[in-house]
């Protein structure tokens, strides 16, 4: 009867009312992926399919195409992602060289119509846009990897501007 008693007088609801309140989420939460741009507006994704490689229920459709008059420069002419069969593992996120795609903290998308989950790029791109509004700069390098790996080695000339 004490514990009983306790329990009355010391009550907190920990019940939330959804769709007006909802839950904080952990740092590390995955949810729906994005691709992400430059801050001058140009996509990051570099058309190198290794995100499509790397994803273990093969959700991933990649279609790239060379820039005209560059062949050294791709760009993925065409992304294509099955939202149904995502697993939200993080694998293409990180098998990504130049952090194209993010992780988003989306987690509403619920619909009628499992077509409407078949996202293509330009869908992909209005959720990287609308999940993070803070872009970083784009490096004018010849490989977008050298940025990455010129940090370490200082003594490495820079490319001139």
């Amino acid at each position: 009867m004490k514990a009983t008693m306790s329990h009355l007088i010391h009550y907190r609801p920990i019940t939330l009312q959804y769709p007006h309140e909802k839950r904080t989420l952990p740092d590390n939460y995955r949810g729906m992926l994005a691709l992400l741009r430059y801050d001058d507006g140009t996509e990051k994704c570099v058309g190198c399919d290794l995100c499509e490689a790397a994803c273990p229920s093969r959700v991933i459709r990649v279609v790239s195409a060379e820039v005209p008059g560059e062949p050294t420069k791709r760009y993925s002419k065409e992304y294509y992602m099955d939202m149904t069969r995502c697993l939200f593992c993080g694998l293409c996120v990180d098998a990504c060289p130049v952090d194209a795609l993010g992780m988003t903290r989306e987690y509403e998308w619920a619909v009628y119509d499992k077509r409407q989950l078949h996202l293509n790029k330009q869908q992909l791109l209005a959720i990287g846009d609308r999940s993070f509004p803070v872009r970083e700069k784009q490096l004018e390098l010849q490989h977008p990897n050298v940025a990455f790996f010129n940090v370490a080695f200082k003594h490495l000339p820079q490319k001139p501007s």
